[in-house]
């Protein structure tokens, strides 16, 4: 269902451009059990860059988040962003097998990920921007 309404607004609605933030995997969203075992995450750069998709079940139209996972530049270990709409809400939806990306040198890793926000009363065709600057650790919203 969700699946179907993601496509349908894709072709029939522009995208929204919803502001979006991104916080550390510090808190409940990141937690292991929110992972969305149904859809398959994605990597980029060589496998090097890792995108999960978070559902934490509430708010039911904004519960889903994006879980960046990137080489940590000072550690042996992977560093983790989390990219929600804004604190404590995510997203309607996001379609992680359409996420795109992009390398500009200068900026890093850009991915695009489409989605839906909420709007109160319906999905909006949202399209996440995310930048990802593996060589400082920082992931941010264009």
């Amino acid at each position: 269902m969700r699946r179907a309404l993601l496509i349908t607004a894709f072709c029939t609605v522009p995208f929204s451009t919803m502001a979006q933030i991104v916080g550390p995997c510090d808190d409940a969203i990141a937690d292991i059990r929110n992972v969305d075992w149904s859809q398959p995450s994605r990597t980029f750069a060589n496998g090097a860059v890792r995108v999960v998709q978070l559902d934490t079940a509430e708010p039911a139209a904004a519960a889903v988040h994006l879980a960046v996972l990137l080489p940590h530049p000072d550690e042996p270990f992977q560093a983790c962003r989390v990219v929600s709409a804004a604190p404590g809400t995510g997203f309607l939806a996001l379609s992680l097998d359409r996420a795109s990306a992009t390398y500009d040198p200068a900026r890093g890793l850009t991915l695009m990920v489409p989605g839906l926000s909420y709007d109160g009363e319906s999905g909006m065709p949202l399209l996440l921007p995310v930048t990802v600057n593996q060589s400082t650790g920082e992931v941010s919203i264009p």
